[in-house]
């Protein structure tokens, strides 16, 4: 079966690490190990559309190395399918993740593998045909971006483009052909303020406003949701919050549905993302999301 939704990029190592606060310099602060598995915003994405019963791919590159293989075979599981290029020389990239008592997040970043993606016939083969394309700016910092530029400018699929907090560090050179090419934008307050000041106008763009809900303005119409509260009534970890939100709206945008009823299931994914440890918590709750997204009035 065809993927409907094709996720382009990062399959990292994730480990979340809690802390009381967060270290001044010089300072040591302890620190206790939460869950460690597979990430990247591409994965998150991918591994939470799929289980929300959407036909999903993920293409990525991982080093030739234990990690590596670890992380294919937990992808897999997630019912993902998976195309992966292997890296004889860098190793599978690492994130770790530092999470305050509130929720709130600092992360630090190996790069490995998957900065290095390469442009060989899986890349094309998956991003062409019909359906949707998620590509996130994380993958746009190293050498494998001139792949993703040319899948983005290539492909039949609509592209969602969700410019991270790495926003800031990316070329307007990059920016400006994936912001034309993709169908929607997607990203924070601060996020596509950044893309206004430096000239980029994407024709479309979902506005995540965090407890203000999210709102929708441009080409494909105008909607606006309030905040959902998480299921567990609490923040516990933001990490893959905006990764959830993002595989809600997708899933919402290929079953067909209003922008406002997509706008509304994303919202409801990232709040089941909160109430957690780790960027995939929002699986914990895919019952849930998914009888909400099934559910939904066409």
């Amino acid at each position: 079966m065809s993927a409907a939704l094709v996720c382009l990029g990062g399959l990292v190592l994730d480990e979340v690490l809690l802390v009381e606060r967060f270290p001044g310099p010089g300072e040591d602060v302890r620190a206790r190990r939460g869950p460690i598995g597979a990430g990247g915003s591409a994965t998150n994405v991918a591994r939470l559309a799929a289980a929300l019963g959407l036909p999903t791919a993920v293409v990525a590159r991982v080093g030739e190395d234990e990690p590596g293989r670890r992380l294919l075979r937990e992808v897999r599981r997630s019912g993902v399918r998976a195309m992966v290029q292997r890296d004889p020389q860098r190793p599978t990239g690492r994130s770790i993740a530092l999470v305050g008592p509130d929720g709130d997040r600092r992360f630090l970043t190996l790069q490995g593998a998957e900065v290095a993606l390469a442009p060989d016939a899986t890349v094309m083969r998956a991003t062409t045909g019909a359906g949707w394309l998620f590509v996130s700016g994380y993958e746009l910092e190293g050498p494998g971006a001139r792949t993703i530029l040319a899948a983005v400018r290539a492909t039949g699929r609509s592209v969602v483009f969700d410019p991270a907090p790495v926003v800031g560090r990316l070329p307007t050179s990059v920016l400006v052909p994936v912001c034309r090419a993709a169908r929607l934008v997607v990203g924070t307050t601060e996020e596509l303020e950044e893309l206004r000041e430096r000239g980029v106008r994407p024709s479309a763009w979902v506005e995540k406003r965090g407890m203000r809900g999210a709102a929708a303005e441009g080409a494909l119409g105008a909607a606006q949701v309030p905040a959902r509260r998480p299921p567990h009534r609490r923040v516990v970890d933001t990490t893959g919050a905006g990764d959830a939100f993002a595989a809600g709206l997708l899933v919402g945008l290929a079953r067909g549905r209003p922008l406002r009823v997509a706008l509304g299931l994303a919202v409801a994914c990232g709040a089941a993302a909160v109430c957690g440890l780790g960027a995939d918590h929002a699986l914990a709750h895919a019952a849930w999301l998914r009888r909400l997204a099934e559910g939904a009035p066409r």
